[in-house]
């Protein structure tokens, strides 16, 4: 006969309503914390200024003005040539 047999048995039913105990827990807690990020995100929703139903007021875009058009230097090195410099005295 099997006389410390059921020890072992007492020790698996302790680990595994000990296990269950810390998932009950853990899991209450998440609940909790869940609820009260909800309640303050619910809160914060409903304490914003103004009607959520109408949409805020904006004031139309003017255009701009265009800006003056950037006049490029000419490039360093001997000018160009025109048939006005020309000189047939030469």
């Amino acid at each position: 006969m099997n006389v410390g047999g059921g020890e072992a048995a007492d020790q698996m039913v302790r680990m595994m309503l000990s296990g269950t105990e810390v998932a009950v827990r853990l899991s209450g807690s998440a609940l909790k914390n869940l609820l009260a990020l909800t309640m303050a995100l619910a809160l914060t929703a409903c304490s914003s200024a103004g009607d959520p139903t109408q949409p805020p007021e904006t004031k139309p875009i003017e255009p701009q003005p265009a800006a003056d058009p950037v006049e490029e230097p000419e490039p360093a090195g001997e000018p160009e040539v025109t048939e006005e410099d020309f000189d047939p005295d030469l």
